[in-house]
Parts: structure tokens; C-alpha cells; sequence
């Protein structure tokens, strides 16, 4: 939700006033006086929310989280065409060793990633489940707001264990990922806080162990990484993605500088999410970006962070950059090598099945 002036925020009001349980009045307050924008998909899901009086209670309150649990039949059945292997997106499983929390605007948008992250941890047997309590690892309280920060990884840590997991597992967002890695055990429990891995760590250690097969022939164009800050500038994140991606990627490309030292996306501290100055965002702010991606060549950009995909999409169209910007995943879920009954399964995007 981002505040925009002159738009009438009366039916939004009302919808947050009656689908989450909880609200703070001090919220209630703030809302009330906001313009509101709402993403036209989510906007509809709110509405199908207000009308389904089956999942009265749901809502998080104060989190201003999605109303409805994700519904992932559709994907499920593209995974079962594609790979004829039956992959399921398990809910609310008690004792397994993962708790999955995406940013949100996976289940909203990013479909292919998705589909990796549930590819891997089937072909891996990963003992995972979703929380339909909470299920979204977004955190801004990272940038604006210590207590909302606090609010919503107390959130998260709570889901994990009502569910009895032993890890938490966030995808591939940079900003959800620091939320939890480092904040999680500031307000959860200090040292006997849950642990809390990126699902590319997951990924990257199972591959290394020879579980993850990828065939090499699918993806032939010239792929770039894009380190996101929030799991880059403290070296946390840097070697394993990349290390997956020349391990099927043969026209690989470092861009340069990279790693801790990579250029932002043009969009941190939350900017991202201001629409009002996007034109700001993509010609200066991201101007460096910008070159960067044009000399690498690149014509698929992996960020697998949600608001440096929303930046670089925004910043490569308005750059005139002939791009694509995906996830780590996407790409995975193309490459991804099924052995069913001794029989390896290469899939529909496979030119040598």
C-alpha cells in the first residue's frame, strides 16, 4: 500500500476495518487519513477476501498482510504437465523441518519462482511446509520503523512455531531474508532462536552434496547476477548463486563491480515502492545500474530479491534495455533434472529429452 494523493481511500478503509482481526487503533488512525494506491491484483484479492466470509479471522491485524492463504492448484498442475512429476505446496504440516516465507509478492506475481522453490525441495524430499497463519516474509520495518520491524518477525517466529518447525526459511528476497536472519534472533530468543536460512542457501547445499541435477542445454542466453544489498554487503549471500548458475548457465557474464561491492538496484531503503518517483528512480538513482546492465551484455538479469525485481523491470523499460529480469528459482525450475523411477525426467523446456 502506498500513499498517493487525491485517491479516494474510503472502500480500502472499510476493507481493512472489517477483514483483519486485531488492528491497533493508533493504525486504525493512520489508515483512516491515508490516500491509498493498491497493486490492481492485490486490490482484487482483498475484495475476493471481504466477500469469502469463510476466512473471517485470518487476517493478521496490524501486519496489513494478504487475507486469503495462496491457492497453488494451478501451479501444481503446470508442474505435473511440464515434468509429469506430482509436486505439491504443503500447508500447515506440523514438524517439519522448514516454515517457508516468501515475500508475498511471490504468491501474487512471481509464479516460475515459486515453482523452483517447490521443484527443489520435492526432488530433494525437503521436509517443508506454509503457514496459512502468516505466510509472507516482507519485513519494512526494516526501513522505516524498529517496531513494525519488531511486530512482524515476532509474527513470523510465531507462525514457525505454532507449526512446531526447526527452521525458518525465507526465499530468495533480500530485504525478508536480513529481516529474519538478523532480527529474528534479536527479539525471538537471542541464541535458542530458530535458525533462519535463505532458501538459495538450501538450494546451493544440495547441489553441492549432488542431490540437484541442472541440465546445462536450456538456458542458453547470456545471464547476469544482480547482488541484492540486503544479502551481498555483509557477504552472506554472494558465492552460492552464482556458483549455481555457471553450473547450467554456459554463457555466463560478471558484471562488474560485484559482490559486496555490487551497484544497488537504483530502489533501497523501500524507495522501490514509491511509484510517484519512479522517473527518479530509473534515470538517476539507477542511471549506474542501468550502465552497468547495458555493458554486461546480459539478456536475462537474475535478482532474487522482490523490490530489486520490481526496480530493475521498472529501470530496464524505462532504460530501453532489452532484458529479463527473473528470479534464482525461474531459472532452476527450467533446468531442473527429475529422476522418476530411474528415468531422468528433463522436461518441456528441455531440447534433449
Amino acid at each position: 500500500l502506498v500513499p498517493r494523493a487525491g485517491h479516494d481511500d474510503s472502500e480500502m478503509a472499510r476493507f481493512l476495518r472489517q477483514r483483519f482481526t486485531g488492528l491497533q487503533q493508533e493504525d486504525l488512525a493512520v489508515v483512516a487519513n491515508l490516500d491509498l494506491r493498491v497493486h490492481p491484483p492485490l486490490l482484487r484479492h482483498l475484495r475476493a477476501a471481504n466477500e469469502d466470509r469463510s476466512i473471517e479471522g485470518r487476517g493478521q491485524g496490524h501486519r496489513l498482510a494478504p487475507l486469503q492463504e495462496p491457492q497453488p492448484g494451478r501451479l501444481e498442475e503446470e508442474l505435473q504437465d511440464i515434468y509429469n512429476v506430482d509436486i505439491k505446496f504443503p500447508f500447515d504440516d506440523e514438524g517439519t523441518e522448514y516454515v517457508f516465507f516468501p515475500a508475498v509478492s511471490d504468491f501474487i506475481m512471481e509464479a516460475d519462482t515459486l515453482m523452483g522453490n517447490a521443484a527443489v525441495m520435492h526432488l530433494t524430499g525437503g521436509s517443508w511446509t506454509i503457514g496459512t497463519g502468516n505466510f509472507d516474509g516482507i519485513n519494512y520495518g526494516l526501513f522505516y520503523s524498529d517496531r513494525m520491524l519488531e511486530r512482524v518477525v515476532k509474527e513470523v517466529d510465531k507462525e514457525a512455531k505454532r507449526l512446531k518447525g526447526k527452521n525458518i526459511l525465507i526465499g530468495e528476497c533480500g530485504h525478508a531474508s536480513r529481516s529474519a536472519k538478523y532480527f529474528i534472533p534479536t527479539y525471538c530468543g537471542g541464541e535458542n532462536a530458530l535458525p533462519v536460512i535463505n532458501i538459495m542457501e538450501y538450494t546451493h547445499k544440495i547441489w553441492k552434496e549432488g542431490r540437484l541435477k541442472l541440465n546445462p542445454d536450456v538456458v542458453t542466453e547470456r545471464v547476469a547476477y544482480h547482488d541484492p544489498c540486503n544479502i551481498a554487503r555483509q557477504r552472506w549471500i554472494i558465492d552460492q548463486p552464482r556458483e549455481l548458475l555457471k553450473a547450467f548457465c554456459k554463457n555466463y557474464v560478471e558484471m562488474t563491480p560485484s559482490g559486496d561491492q555490487n551497484i544497488c538496484c537504483g530502489g533501497g531503503g523501500g524507495t522501490v515502492s514509491i511509484d510517484e518517483i519512479r522517473s527518479y528512480r530509473t534515470t538517476v538513482g539507477g542511471k549506474l545500474k542501468a550502465d552497468q546492465i547495458r555493458k554486461s551484455g546480459c539478456e536475462i538479469l537474475v535478482a532474487p530479491c522482490a523490490n530489486c525485481k520490481k526496480q530493475l523491470r521498472e529501470l530496464v523499460e524505462d532504460q530501453g534495455i532489452d532484458c529479463q529480469v527473473v528470479g534464482l528459482h525461474d531459472l532452476i525450475y527450467k533446468a531442473i533434472i527429475f529422476d522418476v523411477g530411474g528415468v531422468l525426467q528433463l522436461g518441456k523446456y528441455s531440447k534433449h529429452q
